[in-house]
């Protein structure tokens, strides 16, 4: 009797090391899985950006008008309540146009045309050309894109802008949507990995998304996995 109980008293080291190895393993899979999951919606925003810049590129060639900024989109492009009017004058709105709004504009109809002209899915179509958050280019990491033309980074041209928008009023759209260490990777692969210079960058809140608002400014690394940085990436 007692050789049987000797003989059933716990694991060997050998037998608790293959489980923690085991345990181990499977951790490890757990969270690679994560960052692999993590990593492909980071990138379809780079998918989603490219999508939006051949779709504009297509209206321009077709329309001889920017989307948004075309003169007669009631005119030439088939869709119910569409009676829009940009000025032509080559630009998505101006500094200090709302990009969403109660009203229409040019960044909001930008949309509206887009998707009228059956060149960009995922946006609803309203008559009053409202673009609140659940009617805009949804993305795949969360928040919306919204565009309007202005200086951002040095850079006057047209921007598009990747954040998240609270309640129905209209906004800037300038709600952290991504991690500094998200922005970063996306702007490493496409840019110089600065937030305040080139054709991608980032703000957010005091200085939660990036050291100073500044050329000399980088990514904050403090928290870089807080979502804390709304985006801008040159159309």
């Amino acid at each position: 009797m007692s050789r049987n109980l000797k003989n059933q008293m716990g694991f060997s080291l050998v037998e608790l090391a293959i489980v923690l190895i085991i345990i181990g393993l499977i951790v490890g899979g757990v969270l690679k899985g994560q960052d692999l999951v993590t990593s492909a919606r980071v990138n379809s925003i780079q998918t989603q950006l490219n999508e939006i810049r051949v779709a504009s590129s297509t209206f321009l060639n077709k329309y001889e008008d920017l989307p948004g900024d075309i003169t007669a989109a009631d005119a030439v492009l088939v869709q119910a309540g569409l009676s829009s009017t940009g000025d032509g004058n080559g630009r998505i709105g101006a500094t200090g146009v709302s990009r969403l709004g109660s009203t229409a504009t040019e960044p909001t109809w930008f949309w509206q045309h887009l998707r009228a002209a059956g060149l960009l899915g995922g946006i609803v179509t309203e008559a009053t050309g409202v673009l609140p958050a659940a009617s805009g280019l949804q993305s795949r990491v969360g928040g919306l894109y919204t565009i309007n033309y202005e200086a951002i980074n040095s850079i006057t041209s047209h921007w598009i802008r990747l954040g998240t928008t609270t309640g129905a009023a209209p906004t800037n759209n300038n709600v952290a949507a991504l991690s500094p260490n998200q922005l970063r990777s996306i702007d490493t692969k496409g840019d110089d990995g600065l937030p305040n210079t080139g054709k991608i960058g980032g703000a957010g809140t005091g200085t939660t998304c990036a050291t100073a608002a500044t050329a000399a400014g980088t990514y904050q690394t403090t928290n870089p996995d807080t979502v804390s940085c709304w985006a801008h990436f040159q159309l």
